[in-house]
């Protein structure tokens, strides 16, 4: 509803503040999808909002390294350095994993094989075990690591 074309949107999930964040025009944003379902009230996704209510450092440290990350990635973008994004994404995507665990063997493939095919960067999205994974492309390698990526790992995808 928010999205605005050629932009990222900087949400504040607790005030809902919002800003557009300017995509440099040589990236593009390749979505794929997991093929895995979910649904939060199946899944372990309520017992890692409990844990993290309740103080579990390692829910914690994903949620404070998480915010950090996401201000230093729109820092990068706004100074047009498109190098900077590969390793914030990488450490979100391993974070999301590792200290919250709400990834799953096959996003983790799909990052895996998207980097393997050339994007800057991927992350699992959303709420996790589940769902898609977003990287980032320079735009006139977006097809490729698309096409790429999806041969490694047998899935769908777009370019946004």
């Amino acid at each position: 509803m928010l999205g605005r074309e050629g932009h990222a949107l900087l949400l504040d999930c607790g005030s809902l503040d919002h800003r557009w964040v300017e995509l440099p025009e040589e990236l593009a944003v390749v979505v794929v999808d997991s093929g895995e379902r979910h649904a939060h009230e199946r899944s372990s996704y309520g017992d890692r909002r409990r844990e993290l209510e309740s103080g579990d450092p390692r829910r914690v440290r994903h949620v404070t390294t998480e915010n950090q990350r996401v201000q230093t990635l729109v820092q990068a973008l706004e100074r047009g350095d498109s190098k900077a994004l590969g390793p914030l994404l990488a450490a979100s995507h391993t974070s999301l994993r590792d200290d919250y665990e709400v990834s799953t063997p096959t996003l983790d493939r799909l990052v895996e094989a998207a980097v393997a095919a050339g994007a800057i960067g991927a992350r699992m999205t959303g709420g996790g075990f589940g769902g898609s994974v977003v990287a980032l492309a320079y735009r006139e390698h977006a097809e490729d690591v698309l096409r790429d990526t999806l041969a490694r790992a047998g899935a769908q995808g777009w370019i946004v």
